[in-house]
C-alpha cells in the first residue's frame, strides 16, 4: 500500500526494484513463519522489524499530502523514510533467515 501512496502523479515515487525487492520480503518472510510454525518455532520479531514498522508508520503522512505544506514538499521526506524502512526489513528479514536456521540447527542437533 505504501508503494502506491508514494507514487504522485507525473512522479514516479519507489523504484520497481525496490517495489520488488519489499514484495519479496513479504511473502517470504510470510513463508519462512509457516515453516517455523510447522516446526514449533517461534520466532519473535526485533527491534529492526519495529523499527521499520515506525517508519512506515511516519511515511504515511507526507507520503500522502501531495501539495506543499508551510512551502515544503514533503514527498522527498517519506520516500525517504520508505527506503530507510526498506533497509532494516531487509536487516530484520535477514535476522529472522538466521534465526529459523540456529533453531532449526538446536533442534535437529
Amino acid at each position: 500500500m505504501l508503494m502506491l501512496i508514494s507514487q504522485t502523479e507525473g512522479e514516479t515515487g519507489m523504484s520497481g526494484g525496490a517495489s520488488l525487492t519489499k514484495s519479496g520480503h513479504i511473502a517470504g518472510l510470510d513463508g519462512l513463519r509457516a515453516l517455523a510454525i510447522d516446526e514449533g518455532i517461534v520466532l519473535a520479531a526485533d527491534k529492526f522489524g519495529k523499527a521499520k514498522t515506525v517508519l512506515q508508520i511516519f511515511a504515511i503522512v507526507p507520503l500522502t499530502l501531495h501539495y506543499p505544506l508551510w512551502g515544503m514538499d514533503l514527498q522527498p521526506l517519506g520516500l525517504g523514510l520508505l527506503y530507510t524502512a526498506l533497509v532494516l526489513a531487509i536487516v530484520s528479514g535477514s535476522n529472522y533467515c538466521y534465526d529459523f536456521y540456529c533453531n532449526t540447527r538446536k533442534q535437529a542437533g
